[in-house]
């Protein structure tokens, strides 16, 4: 099956500031209990859960709902990387924020190897996408992870939100966040006028059918 991992890789203690990640996050997180790194770093968390493990001044994030999301709510003073791996369709991601400067590189192995992106760590196809990138940033990050390092486990219970209108978004260079593009229905007069144009048309055919 392969690894199918998410989440996000930050240069922020966000154990000591779980109210800054609460704000973030839009969710209020409940520690429930503390675990081990290798229960988690092979595998997502259940849904409604958050798991921390901070070291050294940086942290490591993983949740399933909210790791997208993130990138439009990262602070870019923060160095940042947002990641998400399939092994089982081998396509990788990373959004990374480094001094200010927000990029997105996808790497594709399905037989030839194919990259889109400044290509920010400088992966090959010589490389493991997952060990030499993903797990390299996080250990390069937090000093060294070990599989007995201590994690948090938050949960939450997602308040029902309204449903907002699908727009199309992206992730810019130089740590700009693009405004979404808007999207104008069009009003009551332009439909008059074409429910006219339809009757008209088809007036015009059934004259001509009884005149034949």
């Amino acid at each position: 099956m392969g690894i199918n991992i998410s989440g996000v890789i930050i240069k922020k203690d966000f154990n000591q500031n779980i109210s800054e990640l609460q704000k973030l996050l839009g969710e209020t997180l409940k520690e429930t209990k503390k675990a081990k790194w290798e229960d988690y770093e092979p595998i997502m968390p259940k849904d409604g859960e958050v798991v921390v493990y901070s070291k050294n001044g940086a942290s490591i994030v993983i949740s399933n709902d909210h790791n997208v999301d993130l990138a439009f709510k990262l602070p870019l003073e923060n160095d940042w990387v947002i990641y998400s791996a399939n092994e089982t369709a081998m396509a990788f991601n990373l959004i990374s924020n480094i001094n200010g400067e927000t990029e997105r590189d996808t790497y594709l192995q399905q037989g030839a190897f194919t990259q889109e992106g400044p290509n920010v760590f400088q992966l090959t196809e010589e490389d493991d996408i997952v060990h030499d990138g993903i797990f390299k940033i996080q250990n390069d990050w937090l000093g060294g992870t070990d599989d007995g390092d201590e994690v948090t486990v938050y949960s939450y219970k997602s308040q029902d939100k309204p449903t907002a209108s699908p727009v199309k978004t992206e992730v810019k260079s130089n740590g700009t966040r693009p405004k979404p593009k808007s999207y104008s229905m069009p009003d009551d007069k332009d439909d008059s006028v074409l429910l006219l144009g339809i009757v008209t048309v088809v007036i015009i055919i059934f004259i001509i059918v009884i005149m034949i």
